[in-house]
């Protein structure tokens, strides 16, 4: 009778010791995500500096610290592979360690346009600074914003602030709309200006395209906190794609 009892009390102290770790490891995936995050956050904000401040040695740093990003998503993925693997996480648990997979790759994305965003920077600080940029640096403001708030929503599990930065979208279309209709008259207006501005429009492109990035990780966070998939599609105000500029015809 005693060693059944020293049995069950054995076995109680070994199940609650893998209930220990098993929270400390998915405890450790939510830091690494919010570190993945805050890495992103430090590069947007450094690239968006460079660019208003037209510094290319800034820019070139970002470029440059590139891999720290990388490197986080890499050990991510090794700890939702180890914990879906050894763990087998049901219901809420498997719908963390899914969510964290998705939302790594799309900060590692956010990573690599703020990368491609400061090469084009630092080519952009080689010439004369364009007039044009307001509503690119408006752009890079809002998604730096958004970013921020985006790992305030993930911190807090919270489903409405996720909702409220996935309809911030169609701001980050209606700058892109500006800046690309803008540019592309300039350039038409003065050719001179077309090395500048095709940079400056990948740029807006690029901030548009990270933009989107954050708005799926939203939607994983809002998922992450209610367990319903968001059923209305995206608002989109992107007019980009059929955008053609007026040209005066010859007398």
């Amino acid at each position: 009778m005693m060693k059944n009892s020293v049995a069950k009390v054995v076995e109680c102290g070994v199940r609650q010791h893998i209930m220990r770790r098993y929270d400390q490891e998915l405890a450790n995936l939510e830091r690494h995500i919010l570190e993945m995050g805050t890495t992103a956050h430090q590069q947007l904000t450094m690239v968006n500096r460079a660019l208003e401040t037209m510094d290319g040695e800034l820019a070139a740093r970002v470029v440059s610290n590139d891999h720290s990003v990388d490197h986080l998503e890499a050990l991510i993925d090794d700890e939702c592979v180890s914990l879906l693997f050894r763990r087998q996480p049901m219901a809420d648990d498997l719908r963390t360690v899914v969510c964290s997979l998705r939302s790594a790759h799309h900060l590692e994305r956010i990573g690599d346009y703020a990368g491609n965003i400061a090469e084009r920077v630092h080519t952009i600080c080689q010439h004369p600074a364009s007039p044009l940029m307001n509503p690119v640096i408006a752009m890079g403001r809002l998604a730096t914003r958004q970013l921020h708030d985006l790992l305030d929503a993930y911190r807090r599990k919270d489903g409405a602030l996720a909702l409220a930065i996935r309809n911030q979208d169609v701001e980050v279309d209606a700058y892109n709309n500006e800046a690309f209709q803008n540019i592309m008259a300039h350039m038409m207006d003065s050719p001179s200006a077309i090395p500048c501005g095709v940079h400056l429009l990948f740029v807006a492109r690029n901030y548009e395209r990270l933009c989107d990035h954050i708005t799926d990780v939203a939607e994983n966070i809002h998922y992450l906190a209610h367990g319903v998939r968001l059923a209305s599609p995206r608002s989109e105000l992107d007019t980009t794609r059929t955008y053609l500029p007026a040209v005066s015809q010859a007398d």
